[in-house]
Order: C-alpha cells, then structure tokens, then sequence
C-alpha cells in the first residue's frame, strides 16, 4: 500500500486522446488550477480534495499533441485500441496495443476507479455507454440522470453513444466493462479564441464539481480476511437489481459504487474464499 493511499471514491479524467483535440487539456488543467487555488477558501473545494481521490491527466497522447495529429506516432486512434470489444478500427493492430493504453489499463487495474470522463471534440454531448452495441447497460437510467446533471451544467446535449455513431475499442466502453466505473465522454467544440476556451473550461469546472462530489454516493465498503483482516481483491456482484459488477482497490480492499437509492443483494467473491452474500 503506498502511503497516500485511502478509503476514498476515486476519479479520472483523462484528456487529448486524440492529439489535435486539444480542448480537454485545458478543460483538465483549469479545474486542476481551480482546485489547487480555491482549497484554502471554498468548502466544496476543500471536501471533495479531503474525501475523493482525483487522478487527472491532461495529456495522454503526447505524441498526437505535438504533432497536432488525431492518432499516436504509431498512426493508431488510441480510442479504437482498447480491449472491449475490440474490433481493430483505428489502426490498431491487437487489443491495448499501445503503449499509452497499455499504461492507462494498469493504471484502471491498480486503482479503484468510481467515475471517469474523457474529454473530447468537436461536437456538444454528454456521450454515455455503450458505443459498441445499441443495448443500454442495467445502470442506464443511472447514468443518464448523472448524464443530465452535467450537461445542463456545461451547456452540452445527452446522447447515447451508439445511437451518435458505433465505435469499438473505446476507453469508456473498456472502462465500465471491465472496472464497472461509471464512465462517459464529454465532446466540446474547440474553439480558438481564449474568450471561448475559458467558457467552455468554466461550464465544465461547474458541471466537474456537480458531479464529483457524487462520486460517494451509493455503496461503499471494505472487503477484508475474517482472519487476518487483510484487505482483498474481490469482485462484487450485483445480484436483484442487476447492476455493472465492481472490484475492490487491490491495496486497500475497499469499494465505491455509484447508485441509485434502493436495495441491492451484493456477492462478495476473491480467489480461494467463500463467497459471501
């Protein structure tokens, strides 16, 4: 366990996966800026950095960045590249071939993500799974209600990913399908005047800051040895309701899962134990 380690909610928000859609990084780094900048002074400021667990990254494909190019320096589309229903579009010539993606799976593995956007442009949606098949996943009404919180925030337009346009290979399909995170892809316009730049970085600071102080709302908990009270990896079902299944942070054992009020009939299984319900 490293030492900053903590039972918190945690949430990513990765940006500029396509290198000429340089949007997101400011988007990121302005909600970075007012984080560090208003935690002395601003309460919900202070609460979330206190209770939450932010991972953001305003550059993941650096190569496409500085070569103002949509695809890496190995000419692949690293959000056709993931290994969910991976289909080979894009260029990509095995599932999470990339390094940048290979780095970011280890990254969803070694963490115990509970919300994740990805920004992109050039459109205006609050883009939610899946995009790979027309079918809604069982957290759908959810995730739409969340969908439309930050999209009356940021000023942008709900869409189901499908229903916009397929895409395989993506990371916020890859991400709820394997991790059970709830997870969408913002789309922005990408203007070039810096008066249109700040209003689009402030209406999603005000729609980040709606949305991450919920990433603790729903079921949360410890998953631990009975024994020892060792903290284990394990997989937690969501069995009446059927919901997107979760897993605990490998380190700490702990698991938070965004959902609606209600009661829920939980599994709880890890390697060579009993499952307990």
């Amino acid at each position: 366990t490293t030492p900053d380690e903590e039972n918190e909610p945690e949430i990513r928000l990765p940006a500029n996966m396509h290198g000429n859609e340089h949007i997101g990084t400011e988007i990121t780094l302005y909600f970075l800026r007012h984080l560090l900048t208003n935690y002395a002074s601003n309460p919900q400021v202070q609460d979330l950095i206190d209770n939450k667990e932010i991972w953001i990254l305003p550059t993941i494909n650096p190569d496409g960045k500085v070569a103002n190019t949509r695809r890496n320096a190995n000419n692949v589309d690293l959000n056709r590249d993931y290994g969910y229903f991976w289909d080979g579009w894009g260029g990509s010539p095995g599932p999470c071939s990339q390094i940048e993606n290979k780095v970011m799976v280890q990254h969803l593995d070694e963490n115990d993500i509970s919300l994740e956007y990805n920004y992109h442009s050039v459109a205006q949606y609050v883009n939610y799974p899946w995009d790979y098949h027309y079918a809604d996943p069982p957290d759908s009404q959810h995730i739409i209600d969340l969908s439309q919180v930050y999209a009356d925030s940021a000023n942008l337009t709900v869409t189901n990913g499908y229903d916009w346009y397929q895409v395989t290979g993506c990371i916020q399909d890859y991400t709820i399908g394997t991790s059970g995170a709830l997870a969408w892809t913002i789309e922005t316009l990408e203007p070039s005047s810096s008066s249109a730049i700040d209003q689009i970085c402030y209406n999603n600071r005000d729609a980040l800051m709606d949305i991450c102080e919920r990433a603790g709302w729903g079921i949360e908990g410890v998953v631990k040895d009975s024994v020892t009270s060792n903290p284990l990896y394990a997989r937690v079902e969501f069995m009446n309701p059927d919901r997107v299944d979760i897993y605990t942070d490998p380190n700490l054992g702990d698991f938070h899962k965004m959902i609606e009020q209600g009661t829920y009939d939980l599994r709880i299984s890890a390697n060579e134990y009993a499952p307990k319900t």
